[in-house]
């Protein structure tokens, strides 16, 4: 049987002072809107093995002190969640994902990116990690929250 999935459209763009992840499409939470920044140092980003290129230059990132913390792929993605899905936009995404699953569909992130903000495109947002109510783990590793680069 194939799975019906709803989607959670979400644009990145340059901000005022960082980023804006912007709702374009979803059952809950259309139009709402939140700035957020990168919560990581510079030297974090370039010490992670697995980040290459312009990731490596963004501009609106954590406060340097934190350049000691190392990440693990959990450590960055809960960050990561909890720095773009906060409120309204983190309450949103659980409702429209709680709605899904009481109706048996999956819930799939769409992650669109503005021209001015490409270089977070190069994060790897598939270790995006779910605090409760939702997963409490990784969002792609269930058939029911796949994460789409759109």
């Amino acid at each position: 049987m194939e799975r019906d999935y709803d989607n959670f459209d979400l644009l990145i763009e340059r901000g005022v002072n960082g980023y804006r992840a912007l709702v374009l499409k979803a059952r809950f939470g259309e139009g709402k809107a939140a700035s957020f920044a990168v919560p990581f140092s510079q030297e974090q980003l370039a010490s992670l093995f697995w980040l290459a290129g312009r990731s490596r230059h963004l501009t609106a990132v954590a406060d340097e002190s934190k350049a000691q913390e190392r990440l693990t792929p959990a450590n960055f993605g809960e960050a990561l969640f909890r720095a773009v899905f906060k409120d309204p936009l983190g309450q949103n995404l659980a409702l429209s994902y709680q709605d899904a699953r009481q109706r048996q569909a999956g819930l799939r992130l769409r992650l669109r990116f503005s021209e001015d903000a490409t270089e977070l495109a190069d994060l790897p947002w598939e270790f995006l990690w779910a605090p409760e109510p939702m997963r409490s783990d990784f969002l792609t590793l269930y058939e029911d929250t796949p994460l789409v680069r759109y």
